[in-house]
């Protein structure tokens, strides 16, 4: 028998476990701590390729962002020359939704899994990220009767202008994917979206097929763009709750903001069907169902056969990188499952916007401290929960990508980065769907915002932003995040003005260093009342966030924390510092010490000194 690939001297490589159109995934045995694993790699040919290298980065960006017990978390990654770019995951065992959902008969005995699945898709667009690909095969039902969300290879983060070039963007499955997808309107890609793609995945799994049915892909795309759900027409003898039809065909409209527009609101929907009355639409039949499914979910092959496929998928890497080394490795992710340290503030803060959301009011909150203190992860974590309930909306801005008003528009509307008259369509779609009727309110905010209107005094500017923000803040309260900023501007403090003027239900939630505002303007009233400094991490705080992230001796620890400084992005920066040097390895569900003998991965110095910000932090630096 061949030996087994080995990858970054340690996950040797048994079996393949399914194919993506982008990645594959394969069983793996970790020599070093003797856990079975899944390893994600490019598919062979299009390893190398930037675009493709691109998107393996944002799956992972999005995957660490949801620190959730129904996805997947992420052990390791990196680059080898033997496969290129690779990502760890912890092994899941289960069966996917298409098979287990064959033995439910009743409504109610899926609903369970219906929502659970909404509950996760609510956190994951509460942390920016769409899915984009929800289909039967990318839900797991586990042993304990979990549905764990897999592969998010083509996820889009709301807060990055771009997520991944053209050529990956355009669909998920074509099978499930929804108007927007069809057509290439990446812009229009909301929550809205995912919901769509499981409304499809719940007809099929009650009809026993696809909704929309054709001779070809194409025709079937085409229905979609003007037909909403089909009648229902279960399964023989399938019992649903009278008023699914209903929730399912919102979940299915063509246009976009027809649809529910937040996962609560579904799995809202979908619970007041489980109390009311049920009905069989279809006769029952007796039938047989084999349910036997590979765990592993593996591929069957022989041993010599799986040596035959290593080879090839290596002959074909190899041909497509024609030698070429990988220079620029990823970074295992580390991030603390809570906000050590920041614990009481974030309790304080959380109470405090649950009153304001009950009576909404204009206000301001400044989160102020270094670079690394947590303000951004503070920020993500106070918001998130409401977002994901359905009590808030938000927006989180990065100043550094636009520092302006009119910017900070595009940027709630997702129109950052567009060609002129593609800012004009979509500023102009979003705010019909956000219930502007007035034409001429409308096209003015459009020229606004296409950069038409900068001669304008900063006052009246402030009144497009606000009519602008009454759109946003129609059906929900609304929590503007602007993260990134040294001191506050004058574009801030026109912002902040036109809020407060014009008695918006908005907060402007403001991360800066310096609890000031910039040379030569005033300090506004309300700054000091708004501000909540983050200082330095106790020793107590730092030791707790060693403990849960790696296990250390505790002389080494001490050490740690005295470099640390209080800060805790600089003592995360000298774990990896660690990691690279070969000091320590990461592993579930905490990094460990390296055996004795233990080679890094990585030898080139000028790699290694890739920071992980590039790829994990995703937030301006902050990963804490």
């Amino acid at each position: 028998m061949n030996e087994p690939v080995l990858i970054a001297n340690r996950y040797a490589l048994l079996s393949r476990l399914g194919v993506g159109g982008m990645g594959e995934v394969w069983r793996a045995d970790d020599r070093l701590t003797n856990q079975t694993v899944a390893i994600k790699v490019l598919r062979p040919s299009i390893a190398g390729a930037p675009a493709a290298e691109l998107r393996f980065q944002r799956e992972i960006q999005a995957m660490v962002r949801l620190n959730h017990p129904r996805v997947v978390p992420i052990i390791d990654a990196g680059a080898d020359p033997r496969v290129g770019l690779f990502f760890v995951m912890a092994l899941q065992r289960g069966r996917p939704l298409h098979e287990a959902g064959k033995q439910w008969s009743d409504w109610r005995q899926m609903w369970p899994i219906v929502d659970q699945v909404l509950e996760t898709l609510a956190h994951a667009h509460a942390h920016a990220v769409i899915h984009r690909d929800i289909k039967p095969d990318n839900i797991l039902i586990d042993q304990y009767g979990e549905a764990i969300l897999l592969d998010f290879g083509v996820a889009r983060l709301r807060d990055q202008a771009r997520s991944g070039t053209s050529a990956y963007d355009m669909l998920g499955t074509v099978d499930y994917a929804a108007p927007e997808q069809a057509t290439g309107s990446r812009r229009r890609i909301g929550p809205w979206t995912d919901l769509y793609c499981f409304g499809i995945v719940l007809y099929e799994i009650i009809c026993g097929r696809l909704p929309f049915w054709a001779s070809s892909p194409v025709q079937s795309l085409m229905i979609r763009l003007d037909n909403s759900c089909p009648p229902l027409d279960p399964r023989p003898g399938f019992v649903t709750p009278e008023g699914l039809w209903e929730v399912l065909d919102r979940m299915m409209q063509p246009e976009p903001f027809d649809r529910f527009r937040h996962a609560a609101d579904a799995r809202a929907a979908f619970a007041a069907l489980v109390d009311g009355p049920f009905e069989q639409l279809t006769p029952g039949v007796e039938q047989s169902i084999d349910l036997a499914v590979d765990d592993d979910l593996r591929e069957s092959h022989t041993d010599s056969e799986g040596a035959d496929l290593l080879a090839t998928r290596q002959a074909r890497y190899a041909q497509a990188e024609d030698g070429a080394p990988v220079r620029k490795p990823l970074e295992a992710p580390l991030r603390t499952t809570t906000l050590v340290g920041r614990d009481h503030l974030l309790l304080q803060l959380s109470r405090g916007l649950d009153r304001w959301r009950q009576n909404p009011q204009p206000g301001v909150l400044v989160l102020c401290g270094d670079r690394g203190s947590g303000k951004t992860r503070l920020s993500l974590e106070l918001t998130s929960p409401f977002m994901a309930q359905g009590d808030i909306d938000g927006h989180r801005h990065r100043w550094r990508v636009g520092a302006t008003m009119r910017e900070t528009a595009l940027s709630i509307a997702g129109a950052i980065g567009l060609e002129d008259t593609q800012t004009r369509d979509h500023v102009d779609w979003w705010l019909k769907g956000h219930g502007l009727e007035d034409p001429n309110v409308r096209r003015k905010i459009v020229d606004w915002t296409r950069g038409r209107l900068e001669h304008l005094p900063s006052d009246a500017q402030g009144r497009l932003f606000a009519e602008f923000m009454k759109c946003a803040t129609r059906e929900r309260p609304f929590v503007l995040t602007l993260d990134g900023m040294e001191a506050i501007d004058d574009e801030i403090l026109a912002l902040v003005y036109a809020v407060r003027a014009h008695r918006l239900r908005v907060i402007v939630l403001i991360t800066v260093t310096r609890p000031e505002t910039a040379p030569g303007l005033p300090t506004p009233g309300w700054l000091k009342a708004a501000t909540r400094v983050l200082g330095p991490l106790d020793e107590e705080a730092l030791f707790r966030i060693v403990d849960e992230l790696v296990e250390l001796p505790y002389a080494e620890k001490v050490e740690l924390v005295r470099e640390a400084g209080g800060n805790p992005k600089t003592l995360l920066s000298k774990l990896y510092r660690m990691r690279r040097v070969g000091d320590i390895v990461p592993a579930w569900p905490r990094w460990r010490q390296a055996p004795p003998d233990w080679l890094p991965p990585i030898d080139d110095e000028e790699a290694s000194l890739v920071m992980v910000s590039s790829i994990i932090t995703d937030f301006d630096g902050e990963p804490y």
